[in-house]
């Protein structure tokens, strides 16, 4: 079940931004990969142990993924 919003999602761990509805998703959700037609751009890349956290920009939302390497460029987001 999805929590009632995004407020409360927030209480069991980090949310991402989305540029569509319903506005917001988890990170472990978010799928990129290397793509030079995809429609995300990479702003920052961080290691956190064993993954990594990437910024991408889509439709001038940044949002946020993990992923088991960093990556640069552009990039495909699908949720």
């Amino acid at each position: 079940a999805r929590p009632a919003s995004e407020e409360i999602a927030r209480l069991t761990g980090p949310v991402s931004r989305w540029p569509a509805a319903p506005g917001w998703t988890r990170p472990e959700l978010v799928a990129v990969r290397p793509d030079s037609a995809g429609r995300g751009t990479v702003r920052a890349s961080r290691c956190l142990g064993s993954e990594w956290e990437i910024d991408v920009e889509v439709d001038g939302v940044v949002v946020t993924a993990l992923a088991r390497g960093p990556m640069s460029g552009r990039v495909s987001v699908e949720i």
